[in-house]
């Protein structure tokens, strides 16, 4: 299917110059396939989470109706000026926040967006990256490392607050996982001429884009953590 769609599209990928220069032609150029690679996409999920409780000493202010000369509460009386009917008073606040962040990032590509769409996938967990590396499949090398976006969610969960007395205070990363995104790429060339150009085909979405050239065996890396899960088939 993804072999499909690209055939479908390789007209496009020459560009619109490419097309109007093929119209002037006697005899047309064909496009025919070249080289195919399936490359995986990595991309980072970074979930987690803040728990803030503590106590502090408020001013608390109550208005009251101006007949009102003073208030007693819990067998205390609070006395209310008549030059401005409001009951003043001091109580403690127990408070409790929760906050909780996620972070989906490529690890190679620090634009890329719209990941979400690919939590739904099916997924299956792999333990070492030998397990889908060949000849014809490579992964992205990482170039945004976990450590770095770990620093970030943990600056974004830890919330300033004003306290007397600090009860609980946790930070946790509740998830960190390191996904693989297939996608097809396929290398088209022009017959007569220099011009290669290639389209890749995500292979989850169906969607496709003109692409970057193939990865070629040097620019492969295999620092990956030992246990990966990757989406589609």
């Amino acid at each position: 299917e993804a072999q499909a769609i690209a055939e479908q599209n390789r007209g496009k990928a020459f560009g619109i110059l490419s097309g109007l220069l093929k119209a002037f032609e006697k005899r047309k150029r064909p496009i025919v396939l070249q080289a195919y690679q399936k490359r995986y996409e990595p991309f980072w999920q970074v979930v987690g989470e803040s728990v803030q409780e503590y106590k502090r000493r408020t001013q608390y202010g109550v208005t009251v109706k101006p007949e009102v000369r003073n208030v007693t509460f819990n067998n205390k009386t609070i006395p209310v000026n008549e030059q401005e009917p409001v009951c003043q008073f001091e109580a403690e606040d127990h408070c409790f926040e929760h906050y909780s962040k996620e972070i989906l990032q490529s690890a190679a590509h620090e634009h890329e967006k719209n990941l979400e769409r690919y939590l739904g996938a099916k997924r299956r967990t792999i333990k070492n990256i030998n397990q889908i590396e060949d000849k014809e499949t490579v992964v992205e090398p990482i170039e945004i490392r976990a450590s770095f976006l770990v620093n970030q969610l943990i600056k974004d969960l830890i919330k300033p607050i004003q306290a007397d007395t600090i009860v609980k205070e946790v930070v946790e990363i509740t998830s960190l996982a390191l996904l693989l995104r297939p996608v097809h790429v396929f290398e088209f060339s022009e017959e007569g001429t220099n011009q290669r150009k290639t389209i890749e085909v995500d292979a989850v979405t169906g969607a496709w884009k003109r692409g970057e050239p193939i990865l070629t065996s040097e620019t492969k890396r295999r620092s990956l953590p030992k246990r990966l899960a990757f989406y589609g088939k």
